[in-house]
């Protein structure tokens, strides 16, 4: 089955470890941006952002901490102009 993500950008939280990684390259092998969250893990974020290409990028939020979430939120929009799909990786405590 072929999933055509061309010119779509995906908010993807816990990007950096386990299935996270997995998502961001299985999405941006199929045409899409990815929005790469990561926690502390910035080294890791930056080559996730490396290998994925398709114009994706970085951003830093401690998703346990509300307000953090809605800034991360925010950076993605202004950053993109605009969302089209969200998916929650292997992320802890992510706030609801």
């Amino acid at each position: 089955m072929q999933i055509d993500l061309r010119g779509q950008i995906v908010f993807l939280t816990g990007a950096t470890s386990g299935i996270g990684v997995s998502a961001a390259h299985l999405l941006s092998q199929a045409g899409a941006a990815v929005a790469i969250h990561y926690n502390t893990n910035e080294r890791e974020a930056k080559a996730l952002q490396k290998k994925t290409g398709n114009y994706s990028k970085i951003f830093q939020a401690d998703l346990s901490n509300t307000s953090e979430g809605e800034k991360y939120f925010e950076e993605v929009i202004s950053s993109y102009g605009r969302l089209d799909n969200h998916i929650k990786g292997s992320c802890s405590n992510t706030a609801q």
